[in-house]
């Protein structure tokens, strides 16, 4: 098993190779859409389905409450039974290697298929002129800036629950847009009750489909950013019953709101980044996957300001954007004049940020250093 040290260097390792893939790719062709997707799924499966109960601070406490529903032949309190299904198989085959590894590989499966589809069908139906973004190079870019995501770092190897949600709703999103509603209906169910807060995520959806003006979607995110900075956001969600009580796991985060707001930044960031290279590329409409998702981002982002006051409310929201914002970003670069310079540095400014998040104490110490068991070599 993988204590964080050695999950770290082949986590490390398996972003290094993903960005020597995507260096072959572009230069000599030799790899192909699926042999990515394969090769992503088999990667992280490896490094985060076979780590130790040190890595991740929540791993321990996720796997104690599977052999506690084995024990007691029950789902206890669950509210996310597809994610307690999967890992109480795994952990009634084989223990806790397997429920571990079970549930991560459902979500890198899910996540890689959806990525997959995603660039497939918006190729087919929107071809680009652009010579050097091929469907592998799509791909590639996707996963290496997914993995130089904290959120998706964090999600991965702390708790699967989230990000396994997720990655079945984006997957959900391809036969939606395929208008193969019945595959999109069961793979939302599954997709909610691998983990509840996806919620937002399909409120989210909804907004982006009704109200689907962009303009509109950079207002309310400058409105919630005022909200919040006048603080009128945290007393409307109290006084109607949405905020986060003082005694819950979410307010008790507090110590760790100098970070979470860099991050906010970084967030609206990002969003302004994609909103005006999509505005000037489709104007206040667009079509494809682009067109979903980047209002969806801008509905998440709204919400996660709105909750800052309730720090680590704000943080679980925020885990989403970090997902989504890197198919957003390559979908809308299709529609540019990309070159291998453009590519190196998107990739020296991930490896910037990854390196950043990396050394960071809190990323640390939730991966397992620092702590009475693991110390940092």
């Amino acid at each position: 098993m993988l204590n964080p040290t050695l999950f770290l260097v082949f986590y490390i390792f398996t972003y290094i190779l993903l960005c020597l893939f995507l260096i072959f790719t572009v230069k000599v062709r030799l790899s192909g859409p699926r042999f990515i997707t394969i090769s992503f799924i088999l990667l992280i499966s490896f490094v985060c389905g076979l780590r130790d109960q040190y890595v991740g601070t929540d791993t321990y406490t996720f796997y104690s409450l599977t052999k506690l529903m084995v024990s007691a032949d029950s789902y206890l309190w669950a509210k996310d039974y597809v994610y307690y299904f999967f890992s109480r198989l795994g952990y009634q085959i084989a223990g806790y290697q397997l429920s571990v590894l079970l549930t991560t590989v459902i979500t890198s499966s899910a996540l890689a298929l959806a990525v997959l589809r995603i660039i497939k069908i918006s190729f087919k139906s929107d071809r680009s002129n652009n010579i050097i973004m091929t469907k592998t190079v799509c791909i590639t870019l996707i996963f290496i800036l997914m993995m130089s995501s904290s959120d998706f770092l964090m999600q991965i190897a702390n708790q699967t629950r989230q990000i396994m949600a997720l990655a079945i709703f984006i997957l959900a999103i391809t036969y939606f847009y395929e208008n193969k509603y019945i595959i999109f209906s069961i793979l939302t169910v599954l997709a909610i009750f691998s983990h509840h807060s996806l919620v937002l995520v399909i409120l989210a959806l909804i907004v982006s489909m009704t109200v689907k003006n962009i303009k509109i979607h950079f207002l309310i995110l400058m409105g919630s950013f005022l909200l919040f900075a006048t603080g009128i956001s945290t007393h409307l969600l109290d006084a109607f019953g949405l905020g986060v009580s003082e005694g819950s796991i979410y307010a008790q985060a507090l110590n760790s709101a100098a970070s979470l707001y860099i991050k906010t930044v970084i967030t609206i960031g990002l969003g302004l980044i994609l909103y005006f290279l999509y505005y000037k590329k489709y104007g206040k409409y667009g079509h494809g996957f682009e067109f979903i998702f980047i209002r969806i981002y801008m509905m998440l982002a709204s919400l996660s300001i709105l909750y800052l006051g309730f720090a680590e409310a704000s943080n679980r929201i925020q885990r989403y954007e970090g997902v989504i914002f890197p198919i957003i970003l390559i979908l809308i670069s299709r529609k540019y004049r990309i070159n291998a310079l453009h590519i190196i540095v998107v990739l020296i400014i991930s490896a910037s940020y990854f390196s950043f998040m990396m050394s960071y104490y809190s990323t640390l110490k939730t991966l397992g250093f620092y702590s009475s068991e693991i110390k940092l070599l």
